[in-house]
């Protein structure tokens, strides 16, 4: 889907976690009221700067950037699948780990909304992963 059809869902994407780690790393971008009154954290845009300095360093056109953050967003969204295979397999064998982490694989939202850099993503994949952890 994120090569397919690359989209933007919300403006958050770029002014809230994108646009900050680029400024972050280059000095020069676009800062929106939240970062000029200093309400925001600048963990999250920190987990899009080592994707972005990756393609800085390649020279790769604004959309080999965003294909390396939404790269990483991909890679993170397997936390779900993995969790929910994981658990599927505890409780049914292999063949319940197969059937709930290929659940999770389709699951519409978790396609839709894995390639997009956007705190609630970020946060829900990493919440599964701690919930199963407890």
């Amino acid at each position: 889907m994120a090569a397919a059809l690359p989209n933007i869902i919300w403006a958050d994407e770029t002014f809230q976690t994108v646009e900050p780690a680029h400024r972050l790393l280059t000095g020069q971008g676009l800062m929106s009221w939240e970062w000029v009154v200093g309400i925001r954290s600048w963990l999250v845009p920190g987990v899009f700067v080592p994707p972005l300095w990756l393609a800085e360093t390649l020279h790769l056109p604004p959309g080999g950037a965003q294909a390396m953050v939404a790269g990483l967003m991909v890679t993170l969204s397997l936390i779900p699948v993995a969790v929910a295979f994981r658990w599927g397999e505890q409780t049914h064998g292999r063949a319940g780990g197969v059937i709930v982490g290929g659940l999770a694989a389709i699951w519409v939202d978790l396609v839709h909304m894995a390639p997009h850099p956007l705190t609630d993503v970020l946060a829900s994949n990493l919440l599964v992963l701690a919930v199963y952890l407890a």
